[in-house]
């Protein structure tokens, strides 16, 4: 496999990652010289429609992960809700894509404070799910949920993170208002939604990044290699 991957990234002559830090990373390996050909792939336009203007209730539901995958981290969050008092709000866990034994194994770990998805949704409909939610809890440590993530700061919704995973460290560098999981995923944080300044402070910083890394960006980007 390590034969095989030096080979591989030795005939890349340009990448485009999820995340810039990605590219930080990946550049450590000896093998790999691509040239970086845009900072991010964003690969949409900016849609004013999708952001909203008010601020989510203090009351509304939280959301939990994106997938049914191990790299959720779905079990350490879930124990460290166990205690917490969201009243009569529903934890929101979308388990419809990902492995099954998996999602078998979330639904036997959780009360009936828990809402999960496990038919097919229509992407308007869990467009409209997400945004009864106020509140997001990623736990991933790799790059992964940024569609979700991206959903989330179009709504204002308050979003949780670990403080060691990639998308954390690079949204604090982007500017973006984040939460830790560590140190911040409490009960009263859970009361908490954002400020409207802070939701439109998000807002800003994503409009900013899409307008560089949009299809706009791509195209004068593949443009510049003609």
């Amino acid at each position: 496999n390590s034969f095989i991957r030096s080979k591989v990234f030795s005939k890349i002559d340009y990448f485009i990652p999820v995340l810039p830090i990605e590219y930080d990373l990946i550049s450590k390996n000896k093998y790999f010289n691509a040239k970086l050909l845009m900072e991010r792939g964003v690969f949409r336009d900016i849609d004013e429609s999708k952001f909203s203007l008010y601020v989510p209730s203090a009351e509304g539901n939280i959301l939990l992960g994106n997938s049914a995958t191990f790299t959720n981290n779905h079990l350490d969050i879930i124990g460290q809700l166990k205690d917490v008092n969201i009243q009569n709000r529903k934890i929101i866990v979308p388990l419809n894509y990902g492995v099954n034994k998996y999602a078998e194994l979330i639904k036997n770990n959780v009360d009936s404070r828990y809402h999960l998805l496990t038919d097919y949704l229509e992407y308007s409909d869990y467009e409209k799910l997400v945004g009864t939610c106020s509140y997001a809890i990623f736990g991933p440590i790799r790059q992964q949920s940024m569609g979700n993530i991206n959903m989330c700061f179009f709504k204002g919704i308050k979003i949780f993170l670990y403080s060691d995973s990639l998308i954390y460290k690079q949204l604090k560098r982007d500017g973006y208002k984040v939460f830790s999981i560590e140190m911040d995923l409490n009960e009263e944080e859970l009361r908490t939604p954002l400020s409207y300044n802070d939701m439109i402070h998000n807002q800003e910083v994503n409009r900013s990044i899409t307008k560089k890394n949009g299809f706009k960006g791509l195209n004068e980007s593949l443009q510049n290699l003609a």
